[in-house]
């Protein structure tokens, strides 16, 4: 669910009536990058955040570099509803942005920040939507359908029949290979797994506690995540009462243990290295991080802005965006010091959904030939003795994105 603070709009997140909203599960790529910006701050590779402003049914870009909103949204269609999550397909050229309590999935040029004219239909309430590792396909959950669509990237068509999950649907996460997805089931307290390729359950679903949100699963593809709302989803929630992280196999599909200390988490991230798990807390406005290798909650919590509802982390791993649903804000995070700015970047409405542009990585190779020396050549018998020497020479990869 989605609650906000007194005197400002309920809002739950996968039901028709009310405007839904969902995790981002950034696909990663690990780039290694050192450098630090303005007053030590560290700077990351991604160019640009987009951020879903629900209500006015809109995105919003921000200069990441600048920490600068573009004073024009990208307006979505109105009949569309609340515009809900967005997702970057890896070669950073579209976003993909679903929207409730509608069936359309709408597209976005990242570079000229053209909304496409064509909309995909997919189930009714679209809530999550995620883009595999290899560019090709969008998963995403319809909650109010009780099921995923799949998308070709490449043409925005719906591939086929609708995969079937648990009840309500919302946050969907893909195994490093992008072959299997994992689907959190609000309204059943279990995960669905989902191949792909057979359009089938991998098995029944996984039991979890209650209100599963969201899942992250970490790089090597081991672990999944999942953060579980709780029961006293409130706009005041009690502590002892409060969500947890479950921890599960991917292997076996069975959940090992389950992390307390939350407050009603609701959105969750894992740094490329896979080494700490973000997790957004909708009940506290803090961000929590856990240790992946040893399941441990770190006791400091992060502050952000109010009811934190979507978490992105760079491909670097530099830096975790966090959308603020309650303070018309983007809280940013330093990864390594686990510090968030002071100031947070203001933007519209009531963003509920976050991704960033990826970074790419383009390799150079130029080949130069050496110049030859000046030189005399004789000719013996109508032959020719060849003076330069073609070589290559390896440069540097630069970064683009």
């Amino acid at each position: 669910m989605r609650r906000t603070k007194p005197g400002v709009i309920w809002m739950r997140r996968g039901i028709a009536t009310v405007v839904a909203f969902a995790t981002v599960v950034a696909s990663v790529v690990v780039v290694a990058i050192e450098d630090a910006g303005p007053a030590g701050a560290a700077t990351t590779c991604a160019k640009t955040a987009f951020v879903v402003d629900s209500p006015n049914d809109a995105v919003s870009t921000i200069d990441v570099a600048t920490r600068k909103k573009d004073p024009n949204d990208i307006q979505l269609t109105q009949n569309q509803g609340f515009a809900n999550e967005v997702a970057i397909t890896p070669d950073g050229k579209t976003a993909f942005v679903t929207g409730a309590p509608s069936t359309a999935v709408a597209t976005i040029d990242v570079a000229t920040r053209k909304k496409d004219a064509k909309e995909i239909t997919v189930g009714k309430n679209a809530t999550d939507v995620v883009i595999t590792p290899d560019g090709k396909t969008a998963v995403v959950s319809n909650a109010d359908d009780n099921t995923i669509s799949t998308i070709d990237v490449a043409t925005k068509t719906k591939f086929g029949t609708d995969i079937a999950t648990g009840t309500s649907p919302q946050g969907v996460a893909l195994t490093p290979d992008g072959k299997i997805a994992w689907v959190a089931n609000f309204g059943s307290n279990s995960v669905s797994t989902i191949n792909l390729a057979t359009r089938a359950k991998t098995g029944p679903d996984i039991a979890m506690p209650t209100n599963p949100d969201s899942v992250s699963i970490t790089p090597d593809g081991m672990t999944a995540f999942v953060s579980d709302r709780g029961p006293n989803d409130s706009p005041q929630p009690d502590p002892s009462k409060s969500g947890t992280v479950s921890v599960v196999d991917v292997a076996s599909r069975t959940k090992t243990s389950d992390i307390s200390g939350f407050e009603m988490p609701s959105a969750s991230a894992i740094t490329p290295n896979g080494k700490t798990l973000f997790v957004s807390n909708f009940g506290n406005d803090f961000v929590s991080t856990v240790d992946v290798a040893t399941l441990k909650k770190d006791a400091a919590e992060i502050d952000v802005g109010t009811h934190p509802d979507a978490i992105a982390i760079s491909d670097d791993g530099v830096q975790a965006w966090v959308a603020n649903l309650d303070s018309a804000s983007v809280s940013t995070i330093d990864v390594a010091t686990k510090k968030s700015d002071p100031t947070d970047i203001g933007v519209s409405g009531n963003p509920g959904g976050i991704a960033l542009t990826p970074c790419q990585v383009t390799p150079v190779t130029t080949t130069t030939t050496t110049p030859a020396p000046a030189t005399t050549t004789t000719t013996l018998a109508g032959t020719v003795t060849p003076t330069g020497v073609a070589k290559a020479v390896s440069v540097q990869p630069t970064f683009t994105g």
